[in-house]
């Protein structure tokens, strides 16, 4: 059996044992081809050392000089010369601490710093001794800078959000919990304090970018899906919202989520989009979240974005679920109107006053479809006279006064201004009506 065979098969056999057996036979195979100059290999194996025992000082050491003499790379060279000098300050340190030389140790530690200011590890080391000295102030400066530099280190973003919170540093300790929660991203219970925290800082955009992070990672309950679509609702993030509501519909929220997508349709009404408020409200009537005002509103959205049919539709299933309804009933009346359904129009606009006395807007669409399309004058007086006495000041209106006449002019009491002078303008009390259409807006 060759050196090299022979090599090969004692780490084979030595890897079955434990970790630092095998970081030993690395060590000594190592060193035994540096000896026959078989440089790169021997680095091979100081290098796998390293994986094992990052800070190994012989590996170290062993590869500054093969990169300084053997494989000649000045970068290289400095980099394991250096990380060569902080292991041996981390090893003197080490030995003080376990002395109880406290201060020799710090300062050796100190010393590795200069040659890994970037190690979280050492920062964290020289934050306990520090706290072990009672220097408080200094290790929460090294704690910090250990975190910043290990950030999935969840158990250290977790402590200090504890000592924050104690400090009475609220925001700060959200902050250092929501790491934590990053660094531990099924722990739902986490993103929760940090979402608690930050609402209590008064930091109310973060809280809600804690409880996004809740619901992407699948932690989220029903009841805070339909808050988060409450907030998305309010920054115009209406798709986003619409999802949220998908995911916390239950039997448990449907109060809530049913408002929010109530809201959620409004917020695509205000921006032009029927279609979309339409098939917000369609979800809803869909997933149970059943009103009269849900179906009236469906109802308005499919008429709106010229959906005639389907609006139709939707107002007779309202009827036939609220039969007692009169606003569903008039704005069905309504989309019979705009299909030249008349017959069925004036049937449902009395179905509506008989359910409702004082409805004067049914009366009002009476007239306009008696007047102007179906000619039947009578019906149509006696509809607006029916009208303008819940409504005197609708008289007014241009479908009325053509057929009922201007109003009578108002009295002046004799003797001057006793009992005063009708004012020229519109009241509070009566105010100017808004010109209408020929058959009733929505």
């Amino acid at each position: 059996m060759t050196p090299s065979v022979a090599l090969i098969v004692a780490l084979a056999v030595l890897a079955e044992g434990g970790e630092q057996e095998l970081v030993a036979a690395r060590l000594s195979a190592g060193r035994a081809l540096l000896q026959e100059q078989r440089c790169e290999e021997a680095a091979r194996l100081f290098k796998e050392v390293l994986e094992l025992d990052p800070m190994n000082g012989t590996a170290l050491f062993n590869l500054g000089y093969i990169y300084g003499d053997c494989l000649p790379d000045e970068e290289l060279r400095e980099k394991y010369w250096s990380l060569y000098r902080a292991s041996a300050h981390l090893s003197l340190g080490d030995v003080a601490l376990s002395g109880g030389e406290l201060q020799e140790a710090a300062a050796h530690y100190q010393d590795a710093m200069a040659h890994l200011p970037a190690s979280g590890a050492l920062h964290e080391r020289l934050g306990a001794l520090y706290r072990k000295m009672g220097l408080g102030r200094e290790a929460l400066r090294e704690y910090e800078a250990a975190a910043a530099l290990q950030p999935e280190n969840a158990g250290l973003q977790e402590e200090l959000a504890r000592h924050f919170y104690a400090a009475g540093d609220i925001a700060k300790a959200a902050a250092y919990a929501a790491r934590a929660a990053d660094a531990r991203s099924g722990d739902a219970s986490l993103r929760r304090i940090a979402m608690d925290l930050f609402a209590r800082a008064g930091e109310g955009e973060r809280a809600a970018g804690q409880l996004a992070a809740l619901a992407a990672s699948g932690g989220a309950t029903p009841d805070e899906h339909c808050a988060l679509a409450e907030y998305r609702i309010g920054r115009g993030m209406l798709e986003e919202a619409a999802d949220a509501i998908r995911a916390g519909w239950s039997e448990g929220t449907r109060e809530r989520c049913a408002a929010a997508a109530l809201a959620l349709a409004r917020a695509h009404e205000e921006r032009g989009d029927a279609a979309a408020a339409a098939a917000v409200y369609g979800v809803m009537a869909e997933a149970g979240a059943v009103g009269p005002d849900i179906f009236n509103a469906l109802a308005v959205a499919l008429q709106r974005s010229g959906r005639l049919d389907a609006a139709a539709a939707a107002g007779e299933r309202g009827v036939s679920l609220f039969p007692e309804d009169a606003a569903l009933r008039n704005n069905l009346g309504t989309i019979y109107a705009l299909r030249a359904e008349y017959e069925r129009a004036v049937e449902e606009y009395r179905r509506a006053v008989e359910i409702r006395p004082d409805f004067a807007e049914a009366y009002l669409d009476m007239g306009i479809v008696y007047g102007d399309y179906l000619k039947d004058r009578p019906k149509a007086v006696e509809a607006f006279e029916r009208y303008v006495a819940l409504r005197p000041e609708g008289r007014s209106l241009p479908e009325v006064s053509r057929l009922l006449g201007p109003a009578p002019a108002a009295r002046i009491p004799a003797g001057g201004d006793e009992g005063g002078v009708p004012p020229a303008g519109p009241t509070p009390e009566t105010p100017t009506p808004t010109p209408r259409a020929r058959i009733m807006r929505f």
